[in-house]
């Protein structure tokens, strides 16, 4: 089994842009593919989502 760590600059969820639907989809499709997937996001300003907008596994 391959273990990934996935670093993205922006929150996945919710999933309303076309970045953020990439992030999930890449995510998505590697858990799909039996990967153990870590995945590290920052939280800037910028594309700031406030905890209770962000799904846990």
């Amino acid at each position: 089994m391959f273990k990934i760590l996935q670093i993205s600059n922006k929150a996945p969820f919710p999933a309303n842009d076309g970045s953020s639907i990439a992030i999930y989809n890449m995510a998505k499709g590697l858990i799909e593919n039996g990967v153990e997937l870590h995945l590290l996001t920052i939280n800037t300003k910028k594309h700031f989502k406030p905890d209770s907008e962000v799904q846990r596994a």
